[in-house]
C-alpha cells in the first residue's frame, strides 16, 4: 500500500474517531499532525519522545487534547491521565489492527497520540 492510501486510510479512521467523540459529546482540539524530523529530533532530544522515527513524520499520526468533564467542574476539563481516556483509546485500537494508542505504549505513555502504524 502507498504512502498516500495509508494516509487516505488514516483519515477515515480518523474521521471515525472524531464521530464518536461527537456522539459521546466529548469536546476535543486537533493538536500536531505533521511534524518535520528537525522537530521530531528535538522532541526526542528534550524527552517528549521516545523514538526518532514518528509516524507524524509520514501524517500518520495526530495528537490531541480531549476535555472530559471532571466532578466539582462545570466546563469539561482537559485530560491526559490514561484511566479518563482509557475508553477512547479502546475506541480507536478497535476500528483497525493497525490502529495505536500511546497510551498503551510499553515504553512511553503518550494519552494524546493516536496513529495508523503497518
Amino acid at each position: 500500500m502507498s504512502l498516500s492510501d495509508r494516509q487516505h486510510k488514516f483519515g477515515k479512521l480518523f474521521s471515525k474517531l472524531l464521530k464518536f467523540l461527537e456522539r459521546s459529546s466529548i469536546k476535543y482540539t486537533i493538536g500536531e499532525v505533521y511534524r518535520p524530523q528537525h522537530m521530531q529530533d528535538w522532541y526526542y532530544e528534550h524527552g517528549y519522545s521516545q523514538t526518532q522515527i514518528s509516524q507524524h513524520l509520514k501524517k500518520l499520526a495526530v495528537d490531541m487534547n480531549i476535555f472530559l468533564m471532571v466532578q466539582g467542574h462545570r466546563t469539561p476539563q482537559l485530560r491526559y491521565d490514561k484511566e479518563s481516556l482509557q475508553h477512547i483509546g479502546d475506541y480507536w485500537e478497535g476500528l483497525d489492527p493497525d490502529c495505536r494508542w500511546g497510551g498503551n505504549f510499553e515504553s512511553f505513555l503518550d494519552t494524546s497520540h493516536f496513529e495508523l502504524v503497518g
